[in-house]
């Protein structure tokens, strides 16, 4: 989804025609300051001797009030809007680029032309960047020195559209391969790949997180945005994350009417202009596009989310049929009564609900663990933090939610919803 940007690294020089950024080391990307000429923004880097290679250490991550998880370094322009906007208008945020890296590793532009954009937002360029250890890989971590905004690039491999290429989270999950490197160093597999995004939970403390289409729920979307959706799920269930989750949907969206119009509109596609005048190439660097990509132009005013239900309460039904004391789905005269809390607990008096490896269901004593941690969205979806085991066509199908006595993988094929009653 993210577009190979055609410049070299050195100044960022325009080429004619794209090509692959080549990197002159982390040192000298971090000594960039930007400087705005005209409505131009171009790049001066302060170069140290040759052969100096030393990596400058980035700064910590800080409390945020909207953690955007991204898969692409484009994602947060096009999917999560009005939002964006609204969080860049005063308010603090954090952003996470997951899988930037494609078979040739990821191209650094493009985190260059989402500081510009953000730059350009906030009315500042001060950033200071450099690495930073979250779990057991390495990322790119830049923030304003001015400004409470942060951007940060994880590195991980991208598995293209259907995740089909060998390194992706799709197979990491599934179990294909057991691990994938990250391209700043380090390397996940199928559980730590969670706990670099629970360690972001921890380190942030977001009041909100805006992310992308957990499973295949609506339909087709990148198999990259899909498993971010669902390790932000997760890692939320690790750490008992008590706040709003939305879930942005993704390419599908193109068969559904326009959401956005007006100066909601006007201010999301400045913002993603700003974005593909450095990115595509579509105007100078430092001005925002009038005319963007084809498919992000439609994709970009059709936003469409399903929301966290933080707190319900209640009988569960499914049709006609409800959950017993024994979470056996019958005659809804014998309907237990349910109590879903901001923590995530899903409670039948003072016990948990609780799933297995197995795929079956128990009340056991609550302890907070992930498979007690349960997320109702707003289309009636109660969805399980635990991690799947590894199965076959995981990729529109791979996130666990309750149906009944069970808890098994669910998405396009199957989704059953539900509502709590009296």
């Amino acid at each position: 989804m993210s577009h190979v940007a055609p410049w070299t690294a050195i100044g960022r020089v325009p080429l004619a025609g794209t090509v692959i950024a080549t990197e002159v080391g982390a040192a000298t990307r971090a000594a960039t300051k930007w400087h705005r000429v005209g409505h131009v923004v171009t790049f001066v880097f302060a170069v140290g001797a040759c052969g100096d290679n030393t990596v400058p250490i980035g700064p910590p991550l800080e409390h945020t009030a909207t953690l955007f998880l991204g898969a692409h370094d484009d994602d947060d322009f096009i999917f999560m809007e009005p939002d964006l906007v609204a969080s860049l208008a005063g308010s603090s945020s954090t952003t996470i680029y997951a899988t930037t890296a494609g078979p040739h590793g990821p191209n650094l532009n493009l985190m260059d032309a989402a500081k510009v954009a953000y730059g350009s937002t906030v009315g500042s360029f001060e950033w200071e960047c450099g690495s930073i250890s979250i779990g057991t890989i390495v990322a790119e971590h830049c923030r304003l020195r001015d400004r409470p905004v942060s951007i940060v690039d994880l590195g991980l491999p991208d598995g293209g559209i259907p995740g089909d290429r060998k390194e992706s989270l799709l197979h990491l999950i599934d179990g294909s391969i057991g691990e994938l490197d990250g391209y700043f160093g380090g390397s996940v597999d199928a559980d730590s790949v969670i706990e670099v995004f629970a360690e972001i939970y921890n380190a942030t403390t977001p009041d909100a997180v805006q992310t992308l289409e957990l499973a295949g729920s609506h339909g087709r979307d990148h198999s990259s945005h899909m498993f971010v959706g669902s390790i932000g799920l997760w890692a939320a269930a690790r750490v008992a994350y008590a706040g709003p989750i939305t879930w942005n949907r993704g390419y599908n969206v193109d068969a559904e009417v326009p959401t956005l119009d007006g100066a909601a509109l006007r201010d999301a596609r400045k913002l993603l202009g700003y974005y593909e005048a450095c990115a595509d190439q579509c105007g100078p660097c430092g001005e925002s596009c009038e005319t963007l990509n084809a498919s992000h132009e439609i994709w970009i005013a059709r936003q469409y989310q399903t929301t966290r239900v933080l707190e319900a309460s209640g009988t569960l039904a499914r049709g006609d049929s409800c959950l017993d004391a024994t979470l056996a789905l019958g005659d809804c005269t014998n309907a237990a009564h349910f109590d879903l809390s901001p923590t995530g607990t899903l409670r039948v008096a003072d016990q948990c609900v609780t799933s297995a490896a197995t795929d079956d269901l128990a009340l056991a004593p609550c302890t907070g663990a992930p498979e007690q941690f349960w997320v109702l969205d707003s289309e009636g979806a109660v969805w399980n933090g635990r991690l799947p085991q590894h199965a076959v066509n995981m990729t529109y199908d791979h996130t666990r939610c309750l149906a009944g006595s069970s808890a098994p993988i669910c998405g396009a094929t199957f989704e059953p919803h539900w509502v709590f009653g009296p």
